[in-house]
């Protein structure tokens, strides 16, 4: 696996953030969400 030198990392993130809509934390509370729902009670 390549490491990427910070100048590459941070390109990438600025194309992530470009393409996905939504913030990080509303996929984890997403995924959370559904992985749990039944345990709530």
């Amino acid at each position: 696996m390549c490491i990427p030198t910070k100048k590459k990392f941070l390109k990438g993130i600025k194309e992530y953030e470009k393409k996905e809509k939504r913030e990080a934390i509303y996929k984890v509370a997403t995924f959370l969400t559904k992985h749990f729902k039944n345990s709530i009670k």
